[in-house]
């Protein structure tokens, strides 16, 4: 299964996605230095145990369940990657395909953890959207000299808690890639057919 995105910007998209952002209403911390605060965490665990993880890669699963997987809306993100064909899905499918695509994700973030060799990451100060309830976390990660922008979305819901619904690097949005994909595939195998052609993958990957 061929999975969008160009494979240079692969690495850096998976560690700013693997990095988390959340915040609870009234805590005072927002999404820009929340996602500061996971980022040195993350990594610096990633540092520490490359060998272990790199010998045991399940444990990275661990690391990313816990670190990362919270701080996702995937409802979200997998409702924006299959556009209209959502209304059309089952509950059944649409709860098969956000683990589907949850697992793609969670497996593209763990090679691309183990890659991860301290490249800089500058953060930008906090866009606001017009709503309260949206916001940016822009930030550029040095690529071999290069400033890539890798922005990503986040909003509140009605817990409180910030999370990730979209990421665009280099001006290239993840939804929209995917969303490209996989609306093809569904015209082509149906939804069922998407489900089943992704979890293939994610078995192919833990081979």
């Amino acid at each position: 299964m061929k999975i969008p995105l160009q494979n240079r910007l692969w690495p850096l998209l998976c560690l700013l996605l693997a990095l988390g952002a959340s915040a609870r209403d009234g805590s005072g911390v927002g999404p820009l230095e929340l996602v500061r605060a996971t980022a040195n965490t993350v990594l610096s665990q990633v540092v520490a145990r490359k060998q272990e993880l790199k010998q045991h890669p399940g444990r990275i699963y661990e690391l990313i369940e816990r670190d990362a997987v919270p701080h996702f809306d995937f409802e979200r993100m997998s409702r924006l990657a299959v556009g209209r064909y959502w209304r059309r899905a089952t509950p059944e499918q649409k709860a098969a395909f956000i683990e589907a695509f949850k697992q793609l994700l969670m497996r593209t973030y763990a090679t691309a953890l183990l890659e991860y060799s301290d490249q800089p990451i500058q953060y930008l100060p906090l866009r606001r959207s017009r709503r309260a309830d949206e916001a940016m976390v822009m930030t550029r990660v040095d690529n071999n000299g290069q400033k890539v922008p890798i922005n990503y979305r986040l909003h509140r819901g009605r817990d409180g808690e910030w999370r990730v619904y979209d990421v665009i690097v280099d001006g290239v949005s993840l939804v929209s890639n995917y969303r490209s994909s996989f609306v093809s595939q569904i015209r082509r195998y149906g939804m069922d057919g998407l489900i089943e052609r992704l979890r293939r993958h994610n078995r192919k990957q833990d081979a």
